[in-house]
C-alpha cells in the first residue's frame, strides 16, 4: 500500500509522490528488480457521502495509469 512516513497517500498527487519514490529506492538504491513491484494505490472508501472521499475511486484510477506509464515494470494490486 502507498504510506510513507506521514501516513496513508490519499490524494492523486501524494499516491503519485509516494509510489515514485519508492520506485526509486527500490531499482536504483537497491537493485530490486522493477518486476517484482507490486503497487496497491489505496481504492480506500467509495461511496460513503462523504466529500473528502469523493475522489478516492477516480484517484486510484488515474494513480493505476499513473503507475502503468511511468514506472516500468511495476505491477498494480487491485485494478
Amino acid at each position: 500500500m502507498l504510506f510513507d512516513e506521514t501516513g496513508q497517500a490519499d490524494t492523486l498527487a501524494k499516491r503519485i509522490s509516494v509510489a515514485e519514490r519508492c520506485y526509486h529506492l527500490l531499482v536504483d538504491k537497491l537493485a530490486f528488480p522493477p518486476e517484482d513491484i507490486i503497487f496497491d494505490p489505496n481504492v480506500l472508501a467509495i461511496a460513503t457521502g462523504i466529500e473528502e472521499h469523493n475522489n478516492y475511486a477516480i484517484d486510484f484510477i488515474k494513480t493505476t495509469e499513473w503507475i502503468k506509464q511511468n514506472l516500468p515494470y511495476a505491477r498494480v494490486s487491485g485494478e
